[in-house]
């Protein structure tokens, strides 16, 4: 069975999939599947559509839009696993801000 993740720097494409294979589930994912890594979420689902890997990482609020937007079918892939919910946006400040100034971002 192949799976593709995404770049090593994808929370959901690749740290938190293969974390919770190592730690929960006990399997190496590099051994237990034929990996791939490195393409884009969008690559990803549709290779999963078209039979090029048999799974593939992702994260909902890109899946979600290519099925409105017609570039897969809801039908042509299938959530078989799904992570706790990860935070998507953040705010940053530089080194120095005031630390009364973050605090007072949260309320919008």
């Amino acid at each position: 069975m192949s799976i593709s993740f995404a770049d090593v720097g994808s929370t959901s494409g690749w740290l938190i999939p293969t974390w919770y294979a190592k730690e929960v589930w006990k399997i190496d994912p590099k051994r237990f599947w034929k990996s791939t890594e490195g393409a884009t979420h969008a690559a990803k689902e549709v290779a999963v559509q078209s039979s090029q890997v048999d799974l593939a990482t992702d994260f909902d609020r890109n899946r979600n839009p290519m099925i409105a937007n017609r570039v897969i079918k809801p039908e042509g892939t299938k959530i078989v696993w799904t992570s706790e919910p990860l935070p998507n946006d953040a705010l940053v400040v530089p080194h120095g801000t005031s630390p009364d100034m973050p605090p007072s971002c949260s309320t919008f």
